[in-house]
């Protein structure tokens, strides 16, 4: 095929080309127009019905007694006393004075030695406690099987004391290759030393075996039991009715339970997190233990001889931290319109105001 170009013919065909389609185009064109304008006159029907949808809202609002029954409410100082008034407040004014505001039981334990890390596990700093504070619980170690040539495998558990069989120690650990049983020396301490070949040390801080023989991929170490070191303790509390918090099983307390191998901030945040409401934290610049309560006012037992608002329970919580037993806190007081009154919290609602001390 050839082209003939307007130079050559004197026509301009591809001039003609394009004035041709675009006759051919002015259908489409026409019709994106017309789409455009349909697309305005849609977003502004949902401009006008959203418009329309708020009036409807505020007209029938405008039916309710609420919207006429709410009270706004003023503080002559915000900076001692916020108020918010509900629809049931009268409309009045209101003047509190002699204002005691509630405070929260607070316990301070004495001065750990210095040498405790709060960041390392309590066993291997068990020098600084009195050992009546460890209790000893029996560990069922379940079958090991190794997935590759090694020396060492770790316990479930550190704080180790003794590895036990149902009678007596438990002087050896048996680990079985290709169906031979071998039969390994226990000996249980801080520093390996030598091996012997037909040795396994354990740590006693960290529960870590080391074997004086390098066991093979597919090594079985038989099940044992050994006692680990725990801390067991527990903590009462009280809510505003005088009725304990803890598990009726327990007579009301918290019980808890810490293997040696926590740390003593680890231990406090556990404290913290569960349902005894306690914040608990350790302050290095003191070395000492704080619990306070999380609820202020005097919240304590009906039954309680001392009016304690926490009761700990435990050598660890008595012995070791030597924390009070008689820590109360203090109920808010204040005088409102001339009445002498009082509240748990520092903030109470009375007569429709909800006041914020």
């Amino acid at each position: 095929m050839v082209r003939v170009s307007g130079l050559a013919s004197g026509m301009d065909i591809d001039q003609i080309v394009s004035d041709l389609m675009k006759a051919e185009r002015m259908p489409i064109d026409k019709m994106k127009k017309q789409k455009q304008t349909l697309e305005w006159q849609r977003d502004d029907y949902r401009s006008m019905n959203l418009l329309l949808s708020e009036f409807n809202n505020l007209a029938f609002n405008m039916t309710l007694q609420s919207s006429y029954s709410s009270k706004t409410v003023s503080s002559s100082d915000e900076t001692k006393v916020k108020a918010a008034a509900t629809s049931s407040a009268a409309n009045a004014s209101y003047t509190l004075s002699n204002v005691t505001m509630a405070t929260a039981a607070q316990s301070i334990s004495t001065s750990i030695d210095s040498s405790m890390d709060p960041t390392k596990s309590l066993w291997s700093q068990r020098g600084s406690m009195d050992s009546s504070v460890w209790t000893e619980k029996t560990v069922e170690q379940a079958a090991i099987t190794l997935s590759a040539d090694t020396s060492t495998v770790k316990l479930a558990k550190g704080a180790v004391s003794a590895v036990n069989q149902n009678t007596g120690t438990l002087n050896s650990i048996s680990v079985t290759t290709d169906g031979t049983s071998k039969a390994y020396t226990v000996r249980i301490g801080t520093a390996a030393g030598i091996i012997n070949s037909n040795e396994v040390f354990i740590n006693e801080d960290t529960g870590e075996m080391t074997f004086g023989t390098t066991l093979t991929s597919g090594s079985t170490i038989e099940a044992f039991s050994y006692q680990q070191n725990v801390l067991n303790f527990s903590v009462t509390t009280y809510d505003s009715t005088g009725k304990a918090t803890g598990n009726i099983q327990d007579g009301g307390s918290t019980p808890f339970e810490f293997d040696g191998s926590t740390s003593l901030n680890t231990l406090l945040t556990q404290i913290s997190n569960s349902k005894v409401g306690i914040s608990a934290f350790f302050d290095e610049g003191t070395n000492k233990v704080v619990m306070t309560r999380k609820d202020t006012g005097n919240l304590s037992s009906a039954d309680s001889a001392d009016g304690s608002n926490m009761v700990f329970s435990g050598g660890f919580l008595t012995g070791f931290l030597q924390l009070a037993g008689d820590a109360k806190g203090t109920d808010a007081k204040f005088t409102l319109n001339g009445l002498e009154t009082t509240r748990k919290s520092n903030t109470f609602t009375t007569g429709g105001v909800t006041y914020t001390l």
